[in-house]
């Protein structure tokens, strides 16, 4: 029966072989009480505790057990570890491995077995007291390292000695590679991501077997698990990539858990490997199954993955099929960073669905404010702004939440959220105080140039005069070096010190770095109109006249020719090279000569007057130009504003004194534009 055995003393008891005879916790524990308390007449051995401890462990598992059981049988378990201790050194590496995976999860009190097995298997793989080559086998290997993994116990000198001695017997035996099983790799390998702990050589050479296994030995997780490795790595190892693929596909569709799928796809995407035929496998299987097979983070992690690997060219019933799952289901208290996480996908994918965002708003509104983390607020916040979808509650609500926040942050996850509340002109002066005093805390290395350009920008647009957070970022951008800037981020950096402290000693400062250090050494191919526009237009505003740096830009201008440049680009220029007084005779014959190719009716009115003004304070001659800039207020005189009105007024008053217009002729073209400056209100 299920009784004690005696041995062949008929005064000793030992313990049964076969504990899973027992199937309730009780009945067991009633068993192995004498042996926990070491009861005179008992005999067992270490093995035996280690037995012992996984079958408690397992029991304790099972629904309805009592607190008192489970107080009973974590009094044993703790009692039979410490007889694992000391018999330690006579386990072979299977059931080092077990009593590890027993106890991995226990807590302190477990950690002298922890630390026990860590010295036992290092003797067993340097082949120490006995233990010889053999005496530790893959399966070994692969529990102790998963025990140490899951208990987040990170023993580098452990993981190191264990992965020399699979290459030194790989090397020295030919059939030690075969003795591995497909499980076996993929726990190995995921033990060594879970720690943090990077060993390239190790991995190529469980590549190398991995590839050997055949199709039929692969489970759905165990190519999950294998793939997730490599890719968490960042190790790209197409051949691994493309034969793991072949062995998805041939497995049942049905033996994938949702979650499987997202992790595999997600690993191709991130390692930028491009299977189009699993990923179609996949995409069928999936618009298939119902809510009952998802949870956000599968979704979630899926959306992601086909996002970035297809972007708008990603499958749209795939998106369709799992953002309807979406709308029906109720999030859990932790899938604060899954919802982000879907938002960002269907941006990404071009899948952006106003009923599903509005669904998604209300979910985020109602999840418990300490569950979200700064990345999963910016995420938030600027999907929203990207689909261009206004949410006011929720901005609101993801204000309240960023405020609580202050160490979380990364310079990145300031940028995403100040960018996002600009992108939809949100402001929020609490929230923008609050990021102003965080930003100001990230050290300079916490930012690269994107992230300072798009703070600087987000409160330039927000007009919100901050000159504490300028001149935090001014020190950022000095600390750089000229060759992380491009042309975009220089031109929406001085616009932004331009806006808003025009006139200051730190801005000045950082007008000389881009011109002296910066600007020489960007390739002058590189710069497109808008970016040439907006430099000489900040030049013009802080009132630094840099003829080197206009010199730089007219060599600019000839390099990627006009033909791209717009009205607005065109007006800009002007108004730069006028408020500074600078006279290019090449650069306005060709900007006159692109100007003339557009329809006047085109152009707005504030740009007819800020080329108007232009041209009359360069005292610009060319008849072309003056007929076109007469012909766009004729055009655009109702609907000019007060100021550009007078700056039209100006104009056709200089072409007179100028004597470039016939006086009689014009005369009442001028009293026209007076009379509607008269109407206008003032600005």
């Amino acid at each position: 029966g299920r009784g004690s055995q005696a041995d062949s003393k008929p005064d000793r008891i030992t313990m049964p072989r076969n504990l899973t005879a027992y199937q309730t916790l009780p009945h067991l524990l009633d068993l192995l009480e004498p042996f926990a308390k070491a009861s005179p007449g008992v005999s067992f051995t270490p093995a035996d505790s280690v037995g012992a401890m996984n079958r408690v462990k397992r029991l304790s598992q099972h629904r309805g057990v009592s607190q008192a059981e489970l107080a009973r049988a974590d009094s044993q378990m703790l009692e039979f570890a410490g007889y694992a201790v000391k018999g330690m050194s006579s386990m072979n590496g299977k059931n080092v491995g077990l009593a590890v995976n027993a106890v991995c999860d226990k807590g302190k009190d477990y950690l002298p077995l922890m630390r026990a097995a860590s010295r036992r298997a290092e003797e067993l793989a340097e082949g120490a007291e006995g233990g010889g080559a053999g005496a530790i086998d893959v399966q070994g290997i692969a529990m102790i390292l998963n025990g140490f993994a899951r208990g987040g116990q990170r023993d580098h000198h452990l993981f190191s000695v264990l992965s020399g001695y699979v290459k030194r017997r790989v090397a020295e035996e030919e059939g030690f590679g075969e003795s591995f099983n497909a499980q076996s790799v993929s726990v190995i390998v995921n033990a060594f991501v879970k720690l943090g702990f990077e060993d390239r050589e190790l991995f190529s050479l469980l590549s190398s077997i991995a590839l050997q296994i055949p199709p039929d030995q692969y489970s759905s997780q165990a190519v999950a698990n294998l793939l997730n490795a490599f890719a968490r790595h960042n190790i790209v190892d197409p051949d691994l990539f493309l034969y793991m693929g072949e062995v998805a596909m041939q497995l049942d569709p049905w033996a994938f858990q949702s979650q499987h799928i997202a992790i595999i796809v997600n690993a191709f995407a991130k390692s930028r490997v491009h299977n189009d035929r699993l990923f179609a496998f996949f995409a069928d299987e999936i618009v298939s199954r119902d809510r009952g097979s998802f949870d956000f983070q599968a979704i979630a992690n899926i959306l992601n993955a086909y996002a970035r690997n297809y972007g708008s060219d990603a499958e749209p019933r795939l998106f369709a099929h799992l953002n309807s799952l979406v709308k029906d289901m109720r999030p859990r208290p932790h899938d604060a960073q899954n919802v982000a996480s879907i938002l960002n996908s269907c941006v990404k994918a071009g899948q952006a669905d106003r009923v599903l965002f509005n669904h998604l708003s209300q979910v985020v509104q109602r999840l418990n404010p300490l569950v979200f983390d700064a990345q999963a607020v910016s995420n938030i916040v600027h999907s929203f702004a990207k689909a261009d979808f206004r949410d006011d509650a929720l901005f609101a609500a993801m204000s309240s939440v960023a405020r609580g926040m202050s160490f979380m942050f990364e310079g990145q996850s300031v940028a995403l959220i100040l960018n996002a509340y600009a992108r939809l002109d949100y402001t929020d002066n609490k929230l923008l105080a609050h990021l102003s005093r965080v930003a100001r805390r990230i050290p300079a290395e916490g930012y690269d140039c994107q992230h300072v350009e798009n703070i600087l920008n987000a409160f330039a647009r927000l007009e919100y005069k901050d000159h504490d957070l300028f001149r935090h970022m001014a020190s950022v951008i000095l600390g750089m070096k000229p060759g992380e800037f491009d042309p975009q981020a220089i031109a929406i950096i001085l616009n932004s010190f331009a806006k808003i402290m025009p006139h200051d000693p730190v801005t000045y400062r950082v007008c000389d770095f881009f011109s002296s250090e910066v600007l020489p050494q960007q390739p002058l191919e590189g710069f497109e109109p808008t970016s040439v526009s907006v430099i000489l237009n900040a030049y013009a505003k802080i009132e630094v006249r840099d003829e080197g740096v206009f010199a730089l830009m007219s060599e600019a201008i000839a390099t990627v020719g006009v033909d791209g440049f717009e009205a607005h680009n065109i007006a800009n220029l002007f108004h730069a090279y006028a408020s500074l007084n600078i006279y290019d005779r090449a650069i306005f014959s060709s900007l006159t000569e692109r100007l003339m190719s557009i329809d006047v009716a085109d152009i707005r009115p504030e740009e007819i007057a800020v080329i108007a003004w232009s041209s009359s304070v360069l005292h610009l001659t060319e008849g072309r130009l003056i007929d076109f800039i007469i012909k766009g207020i004729d055009v655009h005189i109702d609907s000019m504003e007060t100021n550009f009105l007078r700056q039209a007024h100006q104009f056709l008053l200089t072409c007179e004194l100028d004597g470039l217009i016939d006086s009689k002729g014009r005369t009442q073209e001028r009293e026209r534009v007076e009379v509607q400056a008269e109407r206008a209100p003032a600005e």
